[in-house]
């Protein structure tokens, strides 16, 4: 994203805050209206029927913005996750009658596909984050964060074909990798129509991961689970919790419970039989 040569205290604080959610569409609160600025200004505005206007309108530091009001974001977020995008929402956090020149600001949530709740949830009941880890064998796990619902499951490879069977039977909305394994996600067609967002690996770390789920559920060990030491379901699980919070800036509190979700417990129907 570029930037004027010369910057106002607005833009010095708009840019330090941009750079801390370079994936999102970032809405700045300004008054009585969220404002989006620059490349998030351009690609935003046809998809939500706005006016695409400027700041310093013929100058040499044209900014191209639109803005939406505040009361009514709800419904513009909405919009922007059904089409695959990630939004950061940057609220005023001074008073500004207190406050001796630019208001202080941070962003207070980022709202991914697969992060939204059930306000945002226009098309089904269901908004399931997918969180994937991948070694020898596969460990997932799903994630409802509107509803609490968590569950982890294996695969015998991303090749598996109950993963695109349960791909068709869950509808996740977003799915998340580390770094590494990105590259190789990109060949894999399942996720192809899916939002996919790589993350840190070091959020699959088993210990890491260990302690968020202990952490999360009061407990001692993952065994009350059926998850024994370095379970590849146990990393995804615990990527997907850390993720969840990461983007709300908050814990999960919602999410009591952890379960296995076992084929053998429901009569399964494959991809085709589900479209």
């Amino acid at each position: 994203m570029t930037s004027p040569t010369k910057l106002t205290p607005m833009l010095e604080q708009y840019f330090e805050i941009r750079r801390q959610a370079p994936e999102a569409i970032l809405l700045y609160r300004l008054g009585d209206f969220y404002e989006m600025f620059f490349e998030d200004a351009v690609r935003a505005a046809p998809l939500l029927d706005l006016v695409l206007t400027s700041r310093g309108k013929g100058g040499d530091s044209e900014i191209p913005m639109c803005g939406v009001p505040y009361h009514a974001a709800d419904q513009y977020v909405a919009r922007l996750i059904r089409a695959g995008f990630s939004v950061a929402i940057c609220d005023q956090i001074g008073d500004p009658s207190l406050t001796k020149g630019i208001v202080k600001r941070e962003i207070t949530r980022i709202i991914t596909p697969g992060t939204a709740t059930e306000s945002l949830i226009i098309e089904r009941d269901s908004c399931y984050l997918l969180s994937i880890h991948a070694g020898e064998t596969v460990g997932a796990a799903y994630l409802d964060v509107s509803t609490g619902d968590f569950f982890a499951k294996s695969y015998e490879s991303m090749a598996d074909p109950r993963l695109q069977d349960d791909l068709s039977r869950f509808a996740p909305r977003e799915v998340i990798f580390g770094r590494s394994a990105v590259e190789a996600v990109d060949r894999n067609p399942p996720f192809r129509s899916i939002p996919v967002t790589a993350v840190d690996d070091a959020w699959f770390d088993a210990d890491r991961a260990r302690q968020v789920l202990t952490r999360q559920f009061a407990t001692q060990t993952l065994l009350g689970f059926g998850l024994e030491e370095n379970d590849l379901r146990a990393s995804a699980a615990g990527a997907a919790l850390a993720y969840a919070a990461s983007r709300h800036k908050k814990p999960m509190e919602h999410v009591r419970a952890l379960r296995l979700d076992h084929d053998g417990q429901y009569l399964l129907l494959d991809a085709a039989t589900l479209e």
